[in-house]
């Protein structure tokens, strides 16, 4: 995305999305480390644990599109054609990781790790039943892109831009 950042038009949904696949990533990573001393390991444990890192992956290949195609690319309309699958796949990881725990050591407790976990998955649920933007805490504005009728303030930058009309000012 970096290398094609100028055929990009960013969503700041998409970005935070973009972070929380990567915050995600980590936590999962330290969260590997209370099993350390797990004595007796089956394939189930092992199956559960590894589901895990799997999804997260595949969300973090979900949430940046392919870019080689020489195309500009729109990241709401990115964000919001791939936010079920998205969102779904981020629900089942933290419905894994609750039910993996309690399966793997045997017990479940409210903790506030948990209880994080249970929100995240409670404010994920609205994206995998709908991708409507009002659901997903977006507001969606008119035709245009904003508030105001005609091109976003971005677009006419890159038309201005693209003309070069504001190298000429010398």
């Amino acid at each position: 995305m970096i290398e094609a950042r100028s055929r990009l038009r960013l969503y700041w949904v998409h970005s935070v999305l973009i972070v929380v696949a990567f915050v995600g990533q980590v936590v999962a990573w330290f969260s590997l480390w209370q099993f350390g001393d797990h004595a007796p390991w089956t394939v189930a444990d092992t199956l559960i644990l590894l589901s895990i890192s799997l999804l997260l992956y595949l969300v973090s290949h979900l949430i940046v599109p392919e870019l080689d195609d020489g195309l500009v690319h729109d990241m709401r309309e990115y964000y919001y054609r791939h936010a079920r699958w998205t969102h779904g796949l981020l629900l089942a990881v933290a419905v894994i990781s609750l039910c993996g725990e309690a399966f793997i050591l045997g017990h479940f407790e409210l903790t506030p790790p948990r209880l994080l976990r249970l929100g995240f998955a409670a404010v994920l649920l609205p994206g995998v039943l709908t991708a409507n933007p009002v659901s997903s805490f977006q507001r969606k504005g008119p035709p245009g892109g904003g508030p105001f009728r005609g091109p976003r303030p971005a677009d006419r930058f890159r038309a201005c831009s693209a003309s070069r009309c504001c190298a000429r000012r010398s």
